[in-house]
């Protein structure tokens, strides 16, 4: 009998591709690999050839464009955690540290659905930040140098106060002087380090909104004032721009305003 699998039809492996030498090793047993960067591409040409179940190694963005051909063409999804921080993984309750672990789940376990989060239409697995993490992930030197360039996007956004971002909370207050704001895929609660936050539920249907203003927001880009929080189906984040820097799971992108976050409910 054939089983789920993570391209082309084969046999189904106790624990999976465990034991499989490299991409060549997992493509002699009858499975599609597919890598580089048009990697959604290459997985839809696998599920017209046969493939009905998806798995992604790789961080919370490369999950996310995955994802999202798994949706579109109705197959199953597997996350094996293998970028920088793996939120998605983590909040799936996958161990990050042995991504073995993550193989055997996803030929052994079961079955479950997840929401997941939509921006303009694009999908995304965690969040999408604006203001200054937005902002800051527009510095090359971000990835090596993440502290310098809050503080660089902190200095930026209170030096121009007509870039503002404005929302509107579930109580009708209008919060129109944004310095950092986060929507997420299901509300975050507080975990203690390492990680500091994480999402108890996937499937609340719930958009997690965390904000701050610009005077809570001190110049290293640190919060030192009120941080407000709130749960909502939908958020709508207008601009002064016309076209907004935002983060969506950790890469930037511009997104024309004005922007609504929103769940799509048991979608993966």
């Amino acid at each position: 009998s054939r089983d789920r699998h993570p391209a082309q039809p084969g046999r189904h492996r106790p624990g999976g591709l465990q034991g499989l030498d490299g991409r060549r090793g997992v493509q002699a047993a009858g499975y599609g690999v597919a890598v580089g960067n048009r990697i959604p591409v290459q997985v839809a040409r696998e599920i017209d050839r046969g493939a009905d179940h998806l798995l992604i190694a790789g961080g919370d963005g490369s999950q996310a464009r995955v994802a999202n051909v798994a949706i579109e063409r109705d197959v199953a999804f597997s996350c094996v955690p293998s970028g920088t921080r793996n939120h998605f993984a983590m909040d799936l309750g996958l161990d990050r540290s042995d991504p073995k672990k993550a193989l055997t789940a996803a030929f052994d376990g079961v079955e479950f659905k997840v929401d997941v989060g939509r921006i303009a239409k694009r999908l995304f697995v965690n969040n999408v930040s604006f203001g200054i993490y937005a902002e800051a992930l527009a510095d090359p030197d971000y990835r090596a140098h993440k502290a310098k360039s809050i503080a660089d996007a902190a200095a930026a956004r209170t030096a121009h106060p007509e870039d503002g971002l404005s929302v509107v909370a579930p109580d009708g207050t209008v919060h129109d002087d944004i310095g950092m704001l986060l929507a997420s895929n299901n509300p975050y609660q507080y975990i203690g380090p390492p990680d500091f936050a994480g999402r108890a539920a996937l499937d609340t249907g719930l958009v997690g909104v965390i904000m701050a203003d610009r005077s809570a927001v001190d110049p290293s880009g640190r919060t030192v004032g009120e941080i407000k929080e709130w749960t909502t189906r939908k958020l709508t984040i207008e601009s002064a721009k016309r076209r907004v820097p935002v983060g969506i799971d950790g890469s930037l992108h511009k997104v024309k305003a004005p922007i609504d976050v929103e769940i799509d409910r048991a979608a993966l």
